[in-house]
């Protein structure tokens, strides 16, 4: 975590490392974040290594709990 900040030059306070092909994206490319938002909430990503501010990780298990609507 803070060797990203630090190589980067970026405060990195989450950190969710993935499979490459685990981020979804359009046909042009782009991420799409709403629904990598709403995979993550869900708990269907499953991360290789995370590092989860409490806050964070309190709302995942909160969105995990309430089960949210199935993601397509």
């Amino acid at each position: 975590q803070s060797l990203i900040g630090k190589e980067f030059n970026i405060p990195a306070g989450n950190v969710l490392l993935v499979r490459p092909g685990t981020i979804r994206k359009t046909t042009s490319g782009k991420i799409q974040r709403t629904l990598m938002r709403k995979l993550f909430l869900s708990g269907r990503i499953t991360p290789l290594y995370e590092v989860l501010e409490p806050a964070v990780r309190e709302l995942v298990a909160d969105a995990t709990d309430r089960r949210l609507e199935p993601v397509v």
